[in-house]
């Protein structure tokens, strides 16, 4: 039961979100939104939506951080080094999310990492926003405090929902 709670409320935000995002015609006002309604989705205690802005010539990645966000909706300062560059890279190159579990789950080792672990991060989800099958963001979520904030049953609706901002973004910018 408290999992079909969970998935109706997913379905219930990504409907409102949805005509929110056709709606709504300001670039810089779009971001911020899909942020805000990822962390009100699954209760991130914060949340980044990274933009992916290419390669560099030795092969990295380039990110960029568009919003940062605590669930008060406050801004985080210096936002860049808040969130992990290699699970945001891992979801890049797999072209596909991944979540840390109580019980570890396949990315269980994230939480291992010195960039999250030296910042107390319990649990991360996180997923790409891919259009016509090119990776244009992540958004990525994460708690300090629950461990279990997250679970796999939610990637599938949170990647439905990266998708839907992934296209009004796309949609905005035009």
């Amino acid at each position: 039961p408290q999992n079909h709670d969970r998935e109706q409320r997913f379905l219930r935000t990504l409907r409102d979100l949805c005509h929110l995002f056709a709606s709504e015609r300001d670039a810089t006002r779009l971001p911020p939104l899909v942020l805000d309604a990822a962390i009100e989705l699954t209760e991130a205690e914060r949340g980044f939506l990274v933009k992916v802005e290419g390669k560099k010539p030795d092969g990295g990645w380039r990110f960029k951080v568009e919003v940062a966000r605590g669930f008060d909706k406050v801004a985080l300062k210096a936002a860049q080094a808040h969130f992990s560059k290699t699970v945001v890279r891992r979801v890049v190159e797999r072209g596909a999310g991944l979540v840390t579990t109580r019980d570890g789950g396949d990315d269980g080792d994230v939480l291992q990492l010195s960039s999250v672990a030296g910042k107390r991060i319990v649990a991360i989800v996180c997923v790409p926003l891919v259009l016509r099958g090119e990776t244009r963001g992540v958004l990525y979520l994460d708690h300090r405090f629950v461990a279990d904030a997250f679970h796999e049953a939610d990637l599938p609706m949170l990647q439905t929902f990266a998708d839907q901002a992934a296209l009004a973004l796309e949609t905005v910018e035009l």
